[in-house]
């Protein structure tokens, strides 16, 4: 069973989940994400099985894939197209800092490196160790970025126009929400909601 906050369950890169359950994780339609995969947005990684002859249906997408497929969807939601989300989501979701080794096993440069990221380090699709991790778009025109809000740096939004607005989307609780979808799916509940029309 999944709890709330806690890292999730899946192998990072081991290609487990099929476009439909991408899209019952993602809350997408399954048909959307073909179409995604047909145009090359999906932008499906190496340790991703594409299906035979471009058959999506036998497509697996590992769990990175299928979180960076939830934060484009949720980013086209608020109107912004499908490649500047792609960008913005692999800002998350492909990008990071060298990984953590558990405490007690790290190299002198592992240690050095540790001591000098400290809470920023973070693996590709996780969050932040410390503070919350936001991407934050302030227009239409421009990819987002990744913010690591902390007690000792709070966010301070840059100045806007008074016509604008502000798009903050949680990635912590985007990945609680995508992991428990999934593991939801693979139970064989179809819970999550789909939304008819994300483009």
């Amino acid at each position: 069973m999944y709890v709330y906050g806690m890292t999730h369950p899946f192998e990072p890169d081991k290609p487990l989940f099929t476009v439909e359950i991408a899209a019952l994780g993602s809350r997408a339609s399954a048909p959307l994400l073909r179409k995604w995969q047909a145009a090359g947005l999906l932008n499906l990684r190496e340790v991703d099985l594409p299906g035979a002859r471009g058959r999506s249906n036998f497509t697996r997408l590992s769990w990175r894939t299928t979180l960076r497929v939830a934060v484009m969807v949720e980013i086209t939601r608020w109107g912004i197209p499908a490649n500047m989300a792609l960008e913005t989501a692999m800002s998350f979701t492909d990008a990071g800092g060298p990984p953590l080794p558990p405490h007690g096993d790290e190299t002198d440069e592992e240690r050095r490196n540790r001591i000098a990221f400290g809470p920023r380090y973070r693996n590709p699709g996780e969050p932040f160790h410390e503070g919350e991790t936001w991407l934050v778009f302030t227009n239409r025109t421009q990819p987002g970025r990744l913010e690591n809000v902390r007690a000792d740096r709070p966010f301070v939004s840059p100045r806007l126009p008074p016509e604008s607005s502000l798009l903050i989307i949680d990635c912590r609780t985007l990945i609680d929400r995508v992991a428990f979808a999934l593991q939801a799916a693979a139970a064989g509940e179809k819970k999550p909601a789909v939304l008819e029309k994300v483009d």
